[in-house]
């Protein structure tokens, strides 16, 4: 038997007996084995020992066999990395369970002093359970140990996730370094087929007190300085809203709207922080973005225009769907889809539009609209759709998004830098389309839109004979050259 092995047996009989003398020195002994587990992963420690460890529970409200049972968690936690028994982790994931629910044996009030410093050693146990489940192996490595030890049927594919979702509902103390690391190394692997299939079986938890979890996570985000377990966190959630099955969980009856938003206002944040998405990734994310901007912005009406609700979901979703149409895969994504999605963008549009406050520069600056950033979102993913794309020009035109695009061809502090996108999308609207040209030309005659936007886009109206042309001005100006040579 080992020193290390020595001390365990030691110390439980210690925490098994109602002789509380002899503390000191047994939490000395215990400390030199963790000294030694941390040193030396090799240092001999069987299975049997780890499991009379994690069969053990100690109770919470008494501080001493609390600070000896968090030592001999240590040790479980320094042999965790060369632990590949299945068995092991599952019975670290049940103690932990235990140690939860655990209750005061005796009864007996507390003083609040007493009370407090109990709550602290429960939580520092705690967090030595979330280091010992980080520093297992990676899920798919203990899933096949497990599989290995148990016959087929008797083994689901959510077994242990059901297990650990009720984990993560039941434990109120998530420190933040051990959680991250344990989630990252459970679901994230370097293998997108593993990966993809230890995502698909988290994803099939309807009521997910994981996902839950990973959502408050993100909330610690410092984005202005990033470390590096906000990396690893950030890695795995790419993966989880770009996930082919995320769609289905996250417009399951049970998710309720503000979970919805929720995700939403998550991924479009978090796509600011990178702009490596391959076509898989960008369609099962557009995929279930769409899906929710045409529920709720087709239900859009000028008395709901007011509802934060429907607000907050719409405007991630187009927030979301600007910054991804400069990819090729989301501009055919959308155009593919353009009979179910622009008619709805279009009619978003135009109810922003014509009942939301436009800001200029005279407005009150405490003065506050809803849906900034809107039309700017809008007129960016229209201008990507219908670059060099006729068919999207023509529809564009005939749901009426050409008059709404020119309408903002003008200073709106609630939508900055909105002239220049929509004068941009203009150019697009013009580019080899007569149709959208002649309207364009009957507007200007009219005087109802300003001349000095055609010059901007590089185009000149001219009347001739009571006829209204527009023609580019580049042509006018290389014919003039060729005149005068």
């Amino acid at each position: 038997m080992s020193n290390v092995e020595l001390r365990i047996e030691q110390t439980l009989q210690w925490l098994k007996s109602t002789n509380q003398e002899g503390f000191d020195s047994c939490i000395a002994q215990l400390s030199l084995a963790v000294k030694e587990t941390a040193e030396d992963q090799n240092t001999p420690v069987s299975l049997n020992h780890i499991s009379s460890i994690l069969e053990y529970a100690p109770p919470k409200k008494n501080v001493y066999k609390l600070r000896l049972y968090r030592g001999l968690l240590l040790i479980v936690r320094n042999k965790a990395v060369l632990l590949s028994d299945g068995t092991v982790y599952s019975k670290v994931v049940k103690s932990f369970q235990n140690f939860i629910v655990l209750d005061n044996p005796t009864g007996e009030e507390v003083e609040n002093e007493e009370k407090e410093e109990d709550e602290d050693w429960n939580k520092k146990v705690i967090e030595v359970y979330w280091q010992t489940m980080a520093n297992f192996p990676r899920k798919h490595q203990l899933l096949q140990k497990l599989k290995e030890l148990k016959e087929p049927e008797e083994m689901s594919d959510t077994e242990d996730l059901d297990e650990l979702n009720k984990l993560f509902k039941t434990t109120k103390v998530f420190p933040r370094s051990p959680v991250i690391h344990f989630l990252f190394r459970q679901f994230f692997t370097e293998d997108p087929d593993v990966t993809n299939e230890n995502l698909l079986q988290l994803l099939k938890i309807e009521d997910n007190h994981v996902l839950a979890q990973l959502y408050k996570l993100y909330e610690s985000i410092n984005f202005e300085d990033i470390t590096h377990d906000s990396k690893m966190l950030l890695h795995l959630l790419y993966d989880v809203i770009t996930h082919e099955s995320f769609g289905k969980w996250v417009n399951t009856v049970q998710t309720s709207t503000e979970v919805r938003r929720e995700w939403l206002e998550l991924s479009s944040t978090i796509l600011q922080t990178s702009d490596d998405w391959n076509n898989y990734q960008l369609v099962a994310l557009l995929d279930w973005v769409v899906y929710i901007f045409c529920i709720v912005g087709g239900s859009l009406t000028k008395d709901n225009l007011n509802d934060s609700e429907i607000e907050y979901q719409i405007l991630p979703a187009l927030s979301i769907l600007a910054d991804l149409s400069k990819f090729n895969a989301t501009v055919q994504f959308l155009t593919n889809m353009q009979e179910s999605f622009l008619p709805v963008l279009i009619k978003v549009f135009k109810l922003i539009h014509e009942n939301v406050k436009q800001l200029t520069i005279k407005s009150k600056i405490e003065e506050v609209v809803g849906y900034p950033h809107a039309k700017s979102y809008i007129i960016t993913i229209l201008s990507y759709m219908c670059y060099q794309s006729f068919p999207i020009q023509e529809q564009i035109r005939e749901l009426g998004g050409l008059t709404l695009v020119l309408s903002n061809c003008v200073i709106d502090n609630n939508n900055p830098f909105i002239k220049e996108q929509a004068i941009l999308c203009t150019k697009y609207l013009l580019d080899k389309n007569p149709s959208n040209q002649k309207i364009v030309a009957e507007l200007e005659a009219k005087k109802v839109i300003d001349d000095d936007v055609l010059q901007e886009v590089g185009y000149k109206v001219d009347v001739i004979d009571g006829n209204v042309t527009i023609n580019k001005k580049n042509d006018q100006q290389q014919k003039k050259k060729e005149l005068e040579n």
